[in-house]
């Protein structure tokens, strides 16, 4: 939420946080949503819940959840790897990045 802007949020159970998140709104457009994949409808239904940035562990630049990232007008980083070992349970915040050298 509001204390921590742009922090890494690892989404272990899309369907449990979407109930989650329709049950007590949060404000997702301060969060970066890290998920494994992101299918189409998985992509609308953030979007329509305020979801802005994703860090998606697999996939390419023209997998369906990039296309619909840029469809959607959407942040992603797509086919970063593992993530579920890092993440699991935990909220990080950022400290710098390098996305124009693409590098984060």
């Amino acid at each position: 939420g509001k204390d921590c802007v742009g922090c890494l949020h690892y989404v272990e159970d899309l369907p449990g946080f979407v109930a989650a998140q329709r049950s007590r709104p949060q404000d997702l457009r301060s969060l970066i949503l890290a998920l494994p994949t992101l299918t189409a409808p998985a992509a609308v239904l953030l979007a329509e819940l305020g979801a802005t940035a994703f860090v998606i562990e697999h996939g390419g630049a023209l997998s369906h959840a990039a296309l619909m990232c840029a469809e959607l007008g959407l942040n992603a980083l797509i086919g970063v790897g593992r993530l579920d070992t890092a993440l699991r349970g935990k909220t990080l915040r950022p400290t710098r990045s390098g996305g124009d050298k693409g590098t984060v």
